[in-house]
């Protein structure tokens, strides 16, 4: 992998971003694991997003942007899979709330149990939601986090950028 300036891994979209390590990907594995998801993480670059759920926003406009933020992964998911990317998405709802926007080609599992604590709720009208949030797991153990996200359908785009942008010099840096 190539070493990148921090500075170069934010995003305008994130207010936040953090470099985690090995332990934090181990435990977000599982929780990916333990609430149904087969995508094989490790090893290789994984995008995963967290979302409150589709049409929230519509009751609760603060968490809105999740339906743009899923149909522009969902039309990305073809260049990042060439790219060798893995996607999962990650929410609290139903998995029949997403019906309205078809087939989606990458795994969403319904969070239930956090063994991380990299996935934070929000609570309205006694219903939780996740907050917002994008991690990348890195084929040698990092693991970027974005939170703090002010713009659901400008992060999704940056993030997908990103992705492709570190998958592409990953290919081309030299074997350690």
């Amino acid at each position: 992998m190539v070493e990148f300036e921090l500075a170069s891994l934010e995003l305008d979209s994130a207010s936040s971003m953090r470099i985690l390590g090995r332990d934090d990907l181990n435990f977000m594995c599982e929780t990916l694991r333990i609430n149904g998801i087969q995508t094989q993480v490790k090893g290789r670059m994984t995008v995963v997003f967290a979302y409150p759920g589709i049409g929230v926003g519509e009751i609760y406009p603060e968490l809105s942007g999740c339906t743009g933020q899923v149909c522009d992964l969902k039309q990305a998911f073809g260049l990042l899979e060439e790219a060798e990317i893995a996607l999962v998405g990650l929410s609290t709802e139903e998995p029949a709330r997403r019906r309205s926007l078809g087939v989606i080609p990458f795994e969403i599992g319904r969070l239930q149990t956090d063994l991380s604590g990299l996935f934070t709720q929000v609570i309205r009208d006694n219903r939780a939601y996740l907050k917002r949030k994008t991690l990348i797991a890195l084929p040698d153990g990092r693991l970027l986090e974005y939170g703090d996200i002010t713009d659901a359908k400008q992060h999704a785009r940056e993030v997908i950028d990103l992705a492709l942008k570190l998958a592409d010099c990953s290919r081309f840096a030299p074997a350690a």
